[in-house]
């Protein structure tokens, strides 16, 4: 995950991004759609090496927890067995996600990070900001 694939990635995640907030996706075809886009990459390691690469790593562990509650979430009455081992799996890659988020912050040293309220489901959304140098 590198230079280019990076960029490309990034680009087309604003573009779904953009989609999502004007209303033209909702929130599963949201998280289909980065799904597809990302399912492709085979293995993702936790080190954090720049602000971009651990980005695009964030997305790709939260994009792949989502997908497994969603599919959990079908399978809630018909296989509840299986749903609780997606559940779990998503459970893990939530936990990877949670490191590289820490991965991100110790590289940036804990400096020029905001962090602000958003009203889906009591979280809080973590912002990296520009230094001005």
């Amino acid at each position: 995950m590198r230079g280019q694939n990076i960029t490309l990635l990034c680009e087309k995640r604003r573009a779904l991004i953009h989609e999502l907030e004007q209303g033209k996706l909702s929130k599963e075809h949201f998280i289909l759609e980065n799904y597809e886009m990302l399912k492709t990459i085979k293995y993702v390691d936790l080190e954090v090496k720049d602000v971009e690469e651990g980005v695009l790593k964030y997305h790709y562990f939260n994009t792949m927890a989502k997908m497994k509650m969603l599919t959990a979430d079908e399978l809630e009455y018909r296989d509840p067995e299986g749903c609780k081992g997606l559940r779990e799996a998503a459970y893990e890659l939530y936990t990877k996600k949670e490191r590289i988020t820490l991965g991100l912050l110790t590289l940036v040293d804990y400096h020029h990070i905001s962090a602000y309220y958003i009203g889906l489901a009591e979280r809080i959304r973590i912002q990296l900001q520009q230094p001005d140098f």
